[in-house]
């Protein structure tokens, strides 16, 4: 028994993997922090990867899902654009709550987190420990930040 296979059918399927092996919408970036001047990041991370997973909003209204790693590796992937209009208000408000001088470092064995970098300075929030709870003002940034993602 002779089996064949048409040739178009051939050239559409060769076609299809092609794009499918050449596409990049969708896929991740591995970049190092310090080549992303003005961003925020909100997130959770700890347990037993340490690994810290959350989301990122730029300056010119970009969000990104971002993974970081121990080794201060960062993977980002493409979400959504908001607004710029509405993203400076977000930096105008992060920075009106985490100024230069505010500290905050009390993680748990799990916990939530803020980076703000600004072109004048980066600042770090984390929280979790259930004896110290953040500041309400940053619990309030945190939320609407995390609802930019829903």
């Amino acid at each position: 028994m002779k089996i064949t296979f048409p040739v178009r059918s051939l050239f559409i399927a060769a076609t299809l993997l092609w794009i499918s092996i050449h596409n990049t919408s969708g896929q991740s970036n591995k970049v190092k922090i310090d080549t992303l001047d003005h961003y925020i990041e909100f997130g959770s991370g700890g347990g037993i990867t340490g690994q810290a997973q959350g989301h990122m909003l730029t300056y010119s209204g970009n969000v990104y899902k971002a993974i970081r790693t121990l080794d201060n590796e960062l993977t980002i992937s493409f979400v959504k654009k908001i607004k710029k209009s509405r993203a400076k208000r977000f930096f105008k408000a992060a920075q009106k709550q985490i100024s230069p001088d505010f500290q905050f470092n009390e993680p748990g064995n799990r916990y939530q987190y803020l980076y703000l970098k600004t072109a004048q300075y980066t600042k770090k929030v984390v929280w979790g420990s259930l004896s110290k709870p953040a500041p309400k003002q940053i619990i309030k940034l945190s939320t609407k930040l995390q609802k930019l993602i829903l």
